[in-house]
């Protein structure tokens, strides 16, 4: 039988895992990453973002896609499948890195992924080569920044997109297209959390004081 480490923390602590004002119900995160490990202190009662902001921050790639997948069920949604594609990359990328990877077991060989595998051992495979599957190199990068960087590097790196915006329309450019990534990035980052990126807009409004309204979704 599984261990409900959920009802654990709950006897312990003689409390009930609170919900969010989405009747979203909190998670229990495991601090050191280890699920076997259900010792009360390495339980910690977080809401769901901040579960997924957790697994990110471990390179937990494959945590962090059952979150973003989870938390898309709980508002009848549907994830963003662009990110999903982008963090399951990024976990193929570790899992072969630490050798982890079924390209690197012998038995792999014998299945249907032949081709896969003789690419990945000509280096020939986008794994090797920080292309995604259809070639692009930098959007990869970009989005790993985006994702990855701690908070104050993201809105650093925004405020850097905003002074080129900001050229780009004196040379009469439109503003829909180089809002564009700002947005993209936005999204890439915190997903469905609206009051997250409205906060982000605001702090880059107040920084420099080269924002306006129609950055806003």
């Amino acid at each position: 039988m599984k261990f409900n480490y959920r009802k654990y923390y709950e006897t312990f602590h003689n409390t009930t895992i609170p919900i969010d004002e989405n009747n979203i119900p909190y998670e229990i995160h495991h601090i050191d990453g280890d699920h076997s490990n259900n010792e009360v202190h390495n339980l910690l009662c977080v809401s769901i973002d901040q579960h997924y902001q957790l697994h990110l921050n471990q390179k937990d790639y494959a945590s962090c896609i059952l979150i973003l997948k989870r938390k898309e069920k709980y508002l009848n949604g549907e994830f963003d499948k662009e990110v999903v594609s982008f963090l399951s990359s990024l976990n193929n990328k570790k899992r072969i890195k630490e050798g982890t990877h079924n390209f690197l077991k012998k038995e792999h060989a014998m299945n249907n992924s032949k081709v896969q595998k003789k690419l990945y051992d000509k280096k020939l495979h986008h794994f090797c080569s920080g292309q995604d599957i259809r070639g692009q190199k930098s959007y990869n990068k970009r989005r790993c920044q985006w994702i990855e960087s701690s908070e104050e590097d993201f809105i650093n790196l925004l405020l850097k997109y905003k002074f080129i915006i900001n050229r780009k329309l004196r040379n009469g450019v439109k503003q829909e297209k180089i809002n564009g990534m700002i947005i993209q990035a936005l999204n890439c980052r915190y997903g469905e959390d609206k009051n997250k990126k409205q906060n982000i807009l605001k702090q880059l409004g107040e920084n420099r004081g080269i924002c306006n309204d129609s950055y806003s979704e």
